[in-house]
């Protein structure tokens, strides 16, 4: 429709398994937490501008290890 490709920003939402998951119902397969850096910079390589990461469990013990994760 006329617009610039470059202007055209991409997002892509990751669901996260922290230490195997909480048991959460989900439709798409989830990333263990110690592969999220690797998938994160796939993302990039395919043009991803940012990344939604939704952890299951969501907890804040959850929260500290993804931090560890991309630490590394």
């Amino acid at each position: 429709v006329g617009r610039d490709p470059r202007a055209v920003r991409r997002s892509a939402c990751v669901l996260v398994a922290i230490g195997g998951g909480g048991g959460r119902p989900h439709d798409v397969p989830a990333v263990p937490a110690e592969r999220i850096a690797d998938h994160l910079k796939a993302l990039a390589d395919a043009g991803a501008d940012e990344a939604i990461l939704v952890l299951d469990p969501i907890t804040e013990a959850s929260i500290r290890t993804l931090a560890g994760q991309l630490r590394r």
